[in-house]
């Protein structure tokens, strides 16, 4: 498929140059022996355009150090940093860069639902201070970290889409169209989510009804004319960087 930015379209290429996307990947990968300033001080050679001076480097690492909350941990070498600190490292690599649009693949996954908590806690206020767009997957999220999001996008089987719009949209969805019975939206997540004590052709059998619902919904046909709007918009303009214009921070 094709990948639009504020309905533009985009190569890898450009995504990946243009310094705008930020990516934080599940898996974490430092040297353990160097220490938290140290690995983001490499960070900030590698990352920061190369006009800047070492003072100014310095000074990006530490601000991105206080924002992450690691001052604390700053001179530990990473082998010495707990599941949490190593998950607020992972972003701070990326926030160096200040990016203007965020990827991040399971923040949460490896640690206990305070420290989930936390993450995703610290992850919602730097998109809401510093404006940014931040897509987040997780697998196993709670109704806390739904009241996070600004946008809920669910996916079943087969890379369907079940739903898209607000947590309260949510709940009046599965209530209504799909007669799911449950208090909370993580008790419809977790109906989608196929247990291990339902058998595979009731699992199928709820998503596909879900899938189905939700292609015919009003919330999915007014999403469609979004999408196209955007995209007339996109082919009807000329712009000279199609990568500076980017729209209020949100975050899902």
């Amino acid at each position: 498929g094709n990948v639009y930015l504020n309905g533009f379209p985009t190569t890898d290429t450009e995504r990946r140059k243009s310094g705008h996307i930020g990516y934080v990947e599940q898996q974490e990968y430092f040297i353990d022996t160097v220490s938290l300033e140290e690995h983001l001080i490499f960070q900030a050679m590698l990352r920061l355009p190369s006009e800047w001076t070492d003072d100014e480097r310095r000074s990006r690492v530490k601000n991105t150090i206080a924002q992450l909350h690691l001052n604390k941990c700053m001179k530990n070498t990473i082998n010495q940093l707990s599941g949490g600190e190593k998950k607020r490292l992972a972003l701070a690599s990326v926030f160096l860069t200040e990016p203007s649009v965020l990827l991040i693949d399971e923040p949460t996954s490896g640690l206990d639902s305070y420290l989930a908590m936390h993450i995703m806690g610290t992850i919602h206020s730097m998109a809401i201070e510093q404006r940014k767009t931040v897509i987040v997957v997780i697998h196993q999220p709670t109704s806390s970290m739904f009241d996070l999001c600004d946008i809920i996008f669910l996916l079943v089987k087969g890379g369907r889409q079940a739903f898209y719009g607000t947590k309260d949209e949510a709940l009046e969805f599965f209530i209504k169209q799909c007669h799911l019975s449950s208090s909370s939206i993580d008790g419809f997540i977790e109906q989608l989510a196929a247990p291990p004590n339902r058998n595979a052709d009731d699992d199928t059998k709820i998503q596909t009804q879900v899938a189905e619902k939700y292609a015919s919904s009003e919330q999915a046909l007014a999403l469609k004319e979004t999408v196209e709007h955007q995209l007339t918009l996109g082919n009807n303009t000329v712009l000279t960087d199609r990568m500076k214009l980017f729209k209020n921070p949100t975050f899902g």
